[in-house]
């Protein structure tokens, strides 16, 4: 005997401001609580924001093509990769359209 399935819990979805303010809140916590951790092991406050700040550059260049060449593989457009990026369509697929197109495999345009 299989057990039946439940329909998936309704899930009231935020829209775009309120996405960007709960990404900004956790960022910033994020980076209180990592440079209270580096002061609290002796690095001035000026220097762990610094290196903080450094780590996160070198995240996101890393990260950031990535993440657009998995949304565009899941076909999402330009518009909303802009959207979720806070630019618009075309300033994000000029960003970022070489990395997507390096890849092996990616959809080319829309």
């Amino acid at each position: 005997m299989t057990a039946e399935r439940t329909a998936a819990p309704e899930v009231d979805l935020l829209d775009d401001d309120d996405v960007t303010a709960l990404c900004d809140a956790a960022v910033a916590w994020l980076c209180d609580d990592v440079i209270a951790e580096l002061t609290a092991h002796g690095e001035p406050p000026v220097f762990a924001e610094l290196h903080l700040l450094a780590g996160l550059a070198r995240c996101l260049e890393q990260r950031l093509p990535q993440a657009v060449r998995h949304a565009r593989a899941q076909w999402l457009t330009w518009d909303d990769i802009g959207a979720a990026l806070g630019i618009s369509g075309s300033a994000a697929r000029r960003r970022h359209d070489r990395h997507v197109n390096a890849s092996k495999g990616a959809p080319i345009d829309p």
